[in-house]
């Protein structure tokens, strides 16, 4: 998938013709919450390694799908000052985020638009994410953001009185994004959304094809290994590369330790990350300026 900062720019671009008046932090957060489930995923995994990775894998892929994110669209816009415009831009950023994400090579993914009804994964497979259009679009998110940060209203970010009601809805949306993942992982598994089934079948391996994407390759003494998204090290039947890297592969077991590499490609070092991370503090600072500034202004009034 691309990076937060290339989502920032195609979308920000996008929102903005489609929707003349809304605001530059709704459309921030709207690109970011389907990436919400990995990063949560990537904090568990960090604060939490005993858990189950291939379970947390699930869960994540679920809560990413079209149809879970709209929920959490729906409590973030019951409790903004307008709803309903909340709700569109949301909505219409999440659609575009999971489209542009299909649009990039991701070998062993893709994204759920009519998930829990299919969970057939769609990929257009397009662009690599170190491709020329991926930093075309990275360096057009950095120009939205420094374009849309002292542009950002100065209204309130959370009105607190939004009536009863809507504070309910929103606390009952919000419980479904979180909880229905958990009874959906089964739809992903039976797929094999991510290889997770076959990865997980360790005596049934032999002879299955598996693709990773963006996975550590590392050359050994005696071969080499790469590691999968539980960290498991699994063995590689020729070293490609000579040094170590972040791979996405495509192959097939010869034994259930042992992968035939069938195609590789070995992506640039931190640069999805980095855009990523950098995308993620100035969606950050958007939002603590648009706090800060109304707080400000109340306290000058009262002055």
């Amino acid at each position: 998938m691309p990076n937060t900062l290339a989502h920032l720019g195609v979308q920000g671009l996008i929102t903005h013709t489609a929707i003349k008046d809304a605001e530059p932090k709704w459309i921030a957060f709207g690109c970011l919450i389907p990436d919400l489930s990995w990063i949560l995923q990537r904090a568990i995994t960090a604060l939490l390694p005993q858990v189950d990775g291939y379970e947390l894998r699930l869960y994540a892929i679920a809560q990413a799908s079209l149809g879970i994110s709209l929920l959490l669209c729906g409590a973030a816009a019951f409790i903004s000052a307008a709803p309903s415009k909340v709700g569109r831009i949301l909505a219409f950023n999440v659609l575009l985020h999971l489209l542009l994400d299909a649009c990039q090579i991701k070998w062993a993914n893709g994204v759920h638009l009519i998930a829990p009804l299919s969970w057939q994964l769609l990929s257009f497979g397009w662009f690599w994410p170190e491709s020329i259009p991926t930093v075309m679009l990275t360096l057009s998110g950095l120009m939205y953001m420094i374009w849309a940060i002292p542009r950002q209203p100065t209204r309130s970010t959370v009105p607190y009185t939004r009536p009863v009601w809507q504070w309910v809805a929103a606390i009952g949306l919000a419980a479904a994004y979180v909880l229905a993942p958990m009874g959906l992982r089964h739809g992903p598994y039976a797929h094999d959304n991510h290889y997770v089934q076959t990865l997980r079948n360790h005596p049934q391996r032999t002879g299955r094809q598996v693709e990773m994407d963006r996975r550590p390759y590392t050359p050994r003494d005696r071969g080499a290994t790469v590691t999968t998204l539980v960290d498991e090290q699994i063995r590689v039947s020729s070293q490609p590369l000579p040094h170590a890297a972040t791979v996405s592969l495509r192959g097939t077991f010869i034994d259930p330790a042992t992968i035939r590499i069938d195609a590789l490609y070995e992506h640039w070092p931190w640069f999805r990350d980095g855009a990523s991370y950098l995308g993620i503090i100035l969606i950050s600072v958007l939002w603590l300026k648009s706090v800060n500034s109304k707080r400000y202004l109340v306290l000058r009034n009262r002055l």
